[in-house]
């Protein structure tokens, strides 16, 4: 088996590393990949320069994407993005609403820039209610931001009072339009009898 071989990385690539970060990586990857494409250089004694350069990147692009999430943070800190979409009976989504929908729709209404790689929630959202996410652009500020997921079939002029039902609530309606259409036969059936 060969060695790994520590190299530091010269750009960001969202969701697998980003500039000036040290880590460890199969020599193949490194050879075919990072190397040609210049996305990393070894960690070695040799390139000093080029590593103390890409640090100082580093340190510059952090600043930047501290002040982009300081301004994202007075945008969208405590925003709701809403989602209206066709369910089931039992509150379940034909579908699903994925991290990527959500960076659309918040790009949509806020006019801003970020993407799937930027959020952090669950990974696909399958049932109608409320759910939190966060935005790490930077690790120093957090925006927090709340999905709202509302069934079209319910009433969409006040969708703060929409909740995610239980089974216990459709059980209990299941079982009162049982007992209304046994009423019903029942009074059908008196009905005839006194005629």
């Amino acid at each position: 088996m060969s060695k790994d071989v520590e190299v530091i990385f010269t750009e960001d690539r969202k969701g697998q590393f980003l500039i000036g970060q040290k880590k460890k990586v199969k020599p193949g990857y490194a050879r075919n990949y990072l190397f040609p494409f210049n996305l990393a250089v070894p960690f070695s004694p040799e390139n000093e320069k080029k590593i103390a350069s890409i640090e100082k990147k580093a340190e510059q692009r952090l600043s930047e994407k501290h002040e982009e999430a300081s301004k994202l943070s007075k945008i969208l800190q405590g925003k709701t993005i809403t989602f209206t979409k066709k369910t089931h009976d039992d509150g379940l989504l034909y579908g699903s609403v994925t991290p990527q929908d959500t960076a659309a729709e918040c790009n949509k209404q806020f006019e801003t820039s970020i993407d799937k790689f930027d959020l952090q929630m669950p990974q696909l959202i399958k049932e109608i209610g409320s759910y939190q996410a966060k935005i790490a652009i930077h690790p120093d500020v957090d925006i927090e931001l709340t999905v709202l997921v509302v069934s079209e079939n319910e009433a969409a002029e006040n969708p703060k009072k929409v909740q995610k039902k239980t089974k216990s609530e459709s059980e209990d309606t299941e079982s009162n339009n049982e007992e209304e259409t046994i009423q019903s036969k029942k009074s059908k059936e008196e009905s005839k009898v006194d005629e």
